[in-house]
């Protein structure tokens, strides 16, 4: 994508690459997508920093009921 050169310097610079993924994300929930590229590796960066089981269960709910709308550059 246009933008993915952007989002990895910036998920790099904040650690973001120093963990394992997930299968869902704080971003994901938060409609943050990557057309905000700053604004993701961020958001991903705070996940971390935050991160514990209870967090990561809520993350897990939010995704099955449909919170934010995903990983994806709006049109």
């Amino acid at each position: 994508m246009f933008n993915q050169t952007e989002l990895t310097q910036a998920r790099d610079a904040k650690g973001v690459f120093n963990v394992r993924p997930d299968i869902t994300g704080l971003a994901q929930i938060s409609d943050i997508d990557m057309s905000t590229p700053e604004l993701l590796a961020e958001t991903d960066a705070k996940m971390i920093r935050d991160k514990s089981l209870k967090n990561y269960f809520v993350y897990i709910i939010k995704t099955v009921t449909g919170s934010g709308s995903g990983d994806r550059v709006k049109s």
